[in-house]
């Protein structure tokens, strides 16, 4: 529908760009939750909550998670990804993007094996780990990170070349101006430009 829009010069890739990447980053602070506490909870509740099926309550708790409790819940999130999170795959999309968002250095490798998990169960904490690399800054990754510009996952793609962006290594992303998806090939074209 989009590349149709597009096609026809309803609207440009700048039109829709904004959403795309807003989507993929998938932040609670983006999102209108329609629940909130009527008092603060505590850590191991909220840690609890990215176990829910309903993920309305996982993103109030990654939101209150990020507000208040910034300090103490990287090395809790990590515990309970040893614990649990690692075999569930929706706390494990929520878990990965926390440890980005919070910058927790010591989960560097567990996003990075998230990163290249190739079980179809764990494709959303691909693209999520790919996000949470360029929210910590670390150059390290670059290397990771190019890697999965190989990848037929579109979104993974799209996340990596916003990733890499945000860590200012544009070197791979001239190939991706071929890619045969055209949100990938015009974010590419527009990082090149």
């Amino acid at each position: 529908m989009a590349e149709a829009g597009i096609a026809e010069g309803r609207f440009t890739f700048a039109d829709i760009q904004p959403d795309v990447e807003r989507t993929l980053r998938d932040h609670p602070a983006d999102l209108h939750l329609v629940s909130v506490y009527d008092r603060l909870p505590e850590l191991p509740f909220l840690i609890r909550e990215l176990y829910d099926t309903d993920f309305g309550r996982c993103y109030l708790a990654a939101q209150t998670l990020i507000q208040a409790h910034a300090q103490t819940a990287p090395a809790a999130l990590l515990a309970t990804y040893r614990e649990e999170a690692c075999a569930d795959y929706g706390a494990h999309f929520h878990v990965i993007k926390l440890f980005g968002w919070l910058q927790y250095a010591p989960a560097y490798e567990v996003i990075i094996e998230a990163l290249h998990n190739r079980q179809p169960q764990f494709q959303k904490s691909r693209t999520a780990a790919a996000i949470a690399l360029g929210e910590f800054g670390d150059r390290r990754a670059v290397g990771e990170l190019q890697k999965c510009l190989e990848t037929p996952i579109w979104d993974l793609k799209y996340a990596t070349l916003m990733a890499l962006q945000k860590l200012g290594d544009l070197s791979a992303v001239k190939q991706a101006t071929a890619d045969p998806d055209w949100l990938v090939s015009a974010k590419a074209i527009q990082l090149l430009s």
